[in-house]
């Protein structure tokens, strides 16, 4: 194929994802519950390719409808269930939507579990579960895991036993190492760069953003990285060699809860630290007092605490708020810093010096407890 044509073809294709960017297409779903399902347990999220939201869903006899627009090649609809004791979540539930009509019946026998929702018949929606199953090998399922188990049992112990979070971290490694591998051998297929993005960019591992950049840009075709997830896992790498620690921390201007605006050129000058949370992350809402402290400890002529929450519904976050009783300033509602940050796991703490540097990366660091985070702020800014 001669170049004239390839250069049409992409051009093509650039064409075919800036229209399907800016226009969307349109989703009808169907969703049917187990009759007396625990609505204060479920949690749903729309994610339509460029924002993931939390939508409390209208059910009618044990039905509900969702109509909304999308800007990719699927819509993905999760469904979480919360455990009634320790609030932490059960498995997700993900689905891929198309334009087709959809429907996803939960099965309703299911109504006295502890989770109703681990059984489903579908019609035009795909379970991720099924395509992960189906699609990927299962020496890297089992490793994956393996890698879960080691997680949930050690965890807690990270801190005074480093050694733990070192094989955690090796075994990370090794899997992402393999799962290019894996990927390699499929660039053309939409679900491997959903892996990609999901499995490898989206997870801290040895490959830095710039490799992983690399990989992105030499292994898929055009037809996919003109996708809309292809803009994502782009942007995303490019926020995360942004705001590394050592690099220049990308420019924001941001509005708090009061419309009183914020922004990294008027706040030069003095130490910021950026907190993204959310009402639903139980280790932001555990580490929050220790933020609070910081707050009391250091006076906001050295140190501006800027709290963003990746909430999409109001509600939930401001009844956040009202729990914690904290003193910094709250924005909500401004994905743009979100991506701009590239911030994944939360909670993410970025400390900015007064230069403008990112000098602290709460996932660059590996600082479970953010002890780092204090002993770095201790040194820095002396408190008479």
């Amino acid at each position: 194929m001669n170049k004239t044509i390839k250069n049409k073809i992409f051009l093509l294709l650039l064409i075919w994802g800036v229209v399907n960017s800016l226009f969307g297409k349109n989703i009808n779903l169907e969703v049917c519950f187990p009759e007396g399902i625990n609505l204060e347990r479920l949690s749903v999220y729309f994610d339509n390719g460029k924002l993931d939201k939390h939508i409390t869903p209208v059910i009618k006899n044990n039905k509900w409808i969702l109509t909304d627009s999308f800007f990719d090649r699927y819509a993905t609809i999760s469904f979480y269930y919360w455990r009634e004791n320790d609030k932490g979540f059960v498995k997700g539930y993900k689905f891929w939507i198309s334009e087709k009509p959809a429907k996803i019946n939960f099965n309703p026998k299911l109504k006295s579990l502890d989770n109703p929702i681990t059984e489903s018949n579908t019609v035009n929606a795909i379970s991720h579960y099924d395509l992960y199953k189906k699609k990927v090998d299962v020496d890297i399922q089992q490793a994956r895991l393996q890698i879960d188990r080691f997680l949930y049992q050690n965890i807690d112990s990270f801190e005074i036993q480093p050694q733990k979070r070192e094989i955690f971290q090796t075994m990370v490694d090794s899997l992402a190492l393999v799962d290019l591998k894996m990927i390699s051998i499929h660039p053309n297929d939409y679900y491997f760069l959903y892996y990609y993005f999901n499995y490898v960019v989206l997870v801290r591992n040895s490959i830095s953003a710039k490799e992983k950049l690399e990989f992105f840009r030499n292994t898929f075709p055009n037809s996919l990285k003109l996708t809309q997830l292809g803009f994502n896992v782009e942007n995303a790498l490019k926020s995360q060699i942004n705001s590394k620690k050592g690099s220049e921390s990308p420019s924001f201007k941001v509005l708090d809860i009061n419309k009183k605006e914020y922004s990294s050129s008027n706040l030069k000058g003095k130490y910021i630290l950026l907190d993204f949370w959310a009402s639903w992350c139980l280790p932001c809402l555990q580490l929050t007092p220790k933020i609070q402290e910081l707050r009391e400890k250091y006076p906001e002529n050295k140190l501006e605490i800027i709290s963003i929450s990746l909430d999409t519904e109001f509600a939930s976050f401001s009844r956040a708020l009202k729990k914690t009783n904290t003193s910094f300033v709250h924005v909500f509602g401004n994905q743009e810093i979100v991506k701009n940050y590239a911030v994944g796991p939360i909670p993410q703490y970025i400390l900015i010096d007064p230069s403008g540097k990112v000098i602290y990366n709460k996932e660059q660091e590996q600082d479970t407890n953010i002890v780092k985070l204090q002993n770095l702020l201790m040194n820095l800014i002396k408190v008479e």
